[in-house]
């Protein structure tokens, strides 16, 4: 690519245009031809390329499933993005527009949300033949780990279910349903109840890896307390509350599952006991619910939902 006003206007009309036909790599590849030459120079200019290069490859990694890296991506994005700032170059119209751009297509693609919401539906039966790719699920299991949960204490603990022979004892205890058994990926979560009573030095711990001094973390420790110890005097009532955090990760597994075109399906349906009893969990560990992931087999149904009206009450 030559590096003239004109070669350059060429690379970034060809970047944006990729862009818009969702080729990012493609995209990517138009702005590296233009950047590699030029990589070790301390130019701010060339430095905003880079950022345009690495909103790119933020698209590219979230298209494959990596959320992680894609973040890193974005960030070293809006890193460079800054330069924009202190450039004084015939081309910086020409710049701002390819930020709006940038910018424009990253609402479009957080948009595609609502789209994963219109795709997720429970299903139930799955294509045994297909299996989810070890990196998109990984990813998944990632979303869990980031999620959020009361007073950050994450008090799930996942277990992925891959081995036939368990997943076909587990069945009987899952109501016969199909999911357990056809998913690609089972995975059920379960809780570590005792470690999140209050004064125990798992929670100690969750407050000091926030950097507070030891006042402040004792002032966490007190209000934690407070909050738990009239639920932690009954075991269900403990229960309840640490299977609520799983709910919270689960449904954000299934929402960016769907981003995916991968389908799942939550399962409420089983007799906790008998399936503590097959996992053989330690004591003060219980089963909050299993989901399953997969690819489906017959056609999604319409969504039957309330109309906004009867589930929002403004005041």
């Amino acid at each position: 690519m030559a590096q003239t006003s004109e070669g350059i206007t060429q690379a970034f009309g060809a970047f944006a245009l990729a862009l818009a036909k969702r080729q990012y790599y493609e995209a990517h590849e138009e702005l590296e031809i233009l950047w590699y030459p030029r990589r070790f120079e301390d130019d701010d200019e060339i430095r905003f390329w880079k950022g345009c290069i690495n909103a790119a490859v933020s698209f590219e990694l979230i298209k494959r499933g990596r959320p992680l890296p894609s973040r890193k991506a974005w960030g070293t994005y809006l890193k460079y993005r800054g330069c924009l700032e202190r450039l004084v170059t015939p081309r910086k119209e020409l710049y701002v527009r390819i930020t709006q751009t940038i910018d424009q297509h990253r609402s479009f693609m957080m948009s595609e949300f609502l789209k994963a919401m219109e795709f997720r539906h429970a299903c139930k039966r799955f294509d045994t033949q297909k299996k989810i790719p070890s990196e998109q699920f990984d990813s998944i299991l990632e979303v869990a780990r980031l999620s959020p949960s009361s007073f950050g204490m994450e008090p799930w603990r996942l277990i992925v279910v891959r081995n036939p022979s368990l997943r076909k004892a587990l069945k009987p205890s899952c109501w016969n349903q199909s999911q357990i058994v056809e998913a690609s990926e089972l995975v059920i979560f379960t809780t570590d109840d005792d470690s999140v009573r209050s004064g125990t030095p798992y929670v100690r711990k969750m407050f000091n890896r926030r950097g507070l001094d030891e006042e402040a973390v004792n002032t966490y420790m007190n209000v934690y307390k407070n909050y738990l110890e009239p639920i932690e005097c009954d075991e269900a009532l403990l229960r309840n509350w640490t299977a609520k955090q799983c709910y919270i990760a689960c449904a954000n597994m299934m929402t960016y599952a769907a981003t995916l075109g991968i389908d799942s399906c939550p399962i409420e349906g089983f007799d906790r006991e008998e399936i503590e009893a097959i996992l053989d969990l330690d004591e003060g560990r219980s089963v909050a619910l299993i989901c399953a992931f997969g690819y489906r087999v017959n056609p999604q149904g319409e969504h039957k939902r309330l109309d906004p009206g009867q589930i929002v009450e403004y005041r």
